[in-house]
Order: structure tokens, then C-alpha cells, then sequence
């Protein structure tokens, strides 16, 4: 029973070790939320090209405008969320089809909406940007379906310089439906640069 107590103290040391560092005494900004503005302007990147279909397609996201849409307090964190503005362009080169997101759709799950999800944890900060855009009409042809997510736990408050997205793009065609996925890992997600 001694040794099992041991082993459970041990776990929980390393793990808060690993996970939350467990030094208030940290001089860094991890445990700050990074400037809502960050995303403001204008990304561009590629899909893979090893992920077909649609490889190598040219993806543009321009963020123009940042709303808060809620702060929650967690016993001893904060989640605060905002919303977007802006104009996602998916396949800039050639065909290109472009939706304008909104703020205002918050919180319509899935419909037209980018937000950004800061979760402060001690000396890091839980950092999720959630996309969710789509054709407005139903009628339109091809129809699409961009459902992609980004996230990062950030030690030293500074905001990236990529976003590495993951997850599906859904384009149907006269009632067919071509999908690429994106997986959450190397090589295999959407790298996206400001400019």
C-alpha cells in the first residue's frame, strides 16, 4: 500500500512537472492570453501536397475586425473567446470560391464563424482557433465545407508565427462529395504565414 501511495505521488509530481511546469515564481507571459488583434490581417498557405484531393491548393484567410464574445472563469483560469471577421478564399490561383465569416454567427456551431479560444493554465495558456465556413445557399455548385482547427499550448506568451490547421474539406460536385482530411500531424496539416 506504501509503494502504491509512492507511485501515485510520483505521477502526479512529474505530470505537474510536464504539464504546468509548477513554478508561480516564473517570470515568463505564458500564463497570459495572447493579443486578440494577433490573427488581424492577412494568411496565406497550401494545402499538403502528399494529401489529395486538392493538394497544393491555395488557401487565403484575411481577418479584418475582432469581437469578444464571452470571458468564463474557471476555478483558477480564465477561458475568454472572440470572433471574427474577414474573408476565407479557398483555391486563390484558380478556381476561386470566397465566403465572407462573421462574427455575428457566433455561437452557430459550423456556420461561417473563426473564433479564437485563450484558456490560461498556470504558466501556459491553452490556445484553439476553430474555422467553420461554407456556402450560405444551399443551391450553390459546387458546395463547400472548410471545418479546420488549430491549437497550441503556448509557455512563453508569444504568438506564433504559422498556423498549422487540421482537419476536412468537404467539396460537393453535381451530388458527389470529394473530401480531403488533414490529420493533426506533421506534413499532413494545412501551414498557414501571415503576410
Amino acid at each position: 500500500m506504501k509503494n502504491r501511495a509512492l507511485i501515485w505521488n510520483l505521477v502526479a509530481m512529474i505530470s505537474c512537472i510536464l504539464i504546468f511546469s509548477c513554478d508561480d515564481a516564473n517570470d515568463d507571459d505564458g500564463g497570459q492570453c495572447w493579443d486578440e488583434n494577433w490573427l488581424i490581417g492577412t494568411w496565406e498557405g497550401n494545402t499538403p501536397s502528399t494529401i489529395e484531393p486538392y493538394s497544393n491548393t491555395k488557401i487565403r484567410i484575411v481577418f479584418t475586425e475582432v469581437n469578444l464574445e464571452r470571458i468564463d472563469t474557471i476555478p483558477g483560469n480564465t477561458s475568454t473567446v472572440w470572433s471574427y471577421n474577414g474573408t476565407f478564399t479557398w483555391d486563390v490561383d484558380s478556381a476561386t470560391w470566397s465566403m465572407q465569416f462573421r462574427h455575428t454567427n457566433h455561437p452557430q456551431p459550423d456556420y461561417n464563424v473563426i473564433g479564437f479560444n485563450c484558456t490560461t493554465l498556470n504558466t501556459a495558456t491553452m490556445n484553439l482557433v476553430s474555422l467553420r465556413v461554407r456556402d450560405t445557399l444551399a443551391s450553390a455548385e459546387p458546395s463547400h465545407v472548410i471545418n479546420l482547427d488549430y491549437e497550441l499550448i503556448s509557455y512563453d506568451g508569444k504568438v506564433p508565427e504559422y498556423i498549422d490547421f487540421y482537419g476536412d474539406v468537404e467539396i460537393y460536385y453535381n451530388g458527389n462529395q470529394l473530401e480531403a482530411q488533414y490529420p493533426p500531424q506533421e506534413g499532413s496539416m494545412i501551414r498557414m504565414t501571415k503576410k
